[in-house]
């Protein structure tokens, strides 16, 4: 049941996201031009040459973000994530709720700790 999920999961968002990365590979740096296009859309064009592999096992946000083809995916992959960890969670919310509430919340706390402090040290915006 889970693996029919997964499969019809891979099989519905892959080839869309194969088809954003190929076009931002090969055919959007020939689309239009203009002062910054170089600097934006060639280089990303050149990331995507390079880094689509990452884009289609749904890894890309383990690396830079500068150096990140089609960098509004990522999304897809922390979904991708989140969904291959969900049968991991929900069994140890089966067998050991307590536990596995306290670590969740000891988790949450820890990276929202994280998130102050990389605010706080450089000086990153509110907004």
């Amino acid at each position: 049941a889970w693996r029919n999920r997964l499969l019809a999961r891979i099989i519905r968002l892959t080839p869309a996201l194969f088809a954003v990365v190929l076009f931002y590979a090969y055919v959007m740096e020939h689309v239009g031009s203009g002062p910054q296009w170089t600097s934006s859309i060639t280089v990303n064009a050149d990331l995507c040459k390079a880094n689509m592999w990452k884009n289609v096992l749904y890894i890309q946000n383990f690396f830079l973000f500068e150096d990140m083809c089609a960098p509004h995916t990522h999304q897809l992959a922390l979904d991708m994530q989140l969904f291959l960890m969900a049968p991991a969670v929900v069994y140890c919310l089966h067998y050991w709720p307590m536990l596995t509430v306290s670590m969740l919340g000891i988790s949450h706390l820890a990276v929202s700790g994280l998130r102050y402090y990389t605010h706080l040290n450089y000086h990153l915006s509110d907004f």
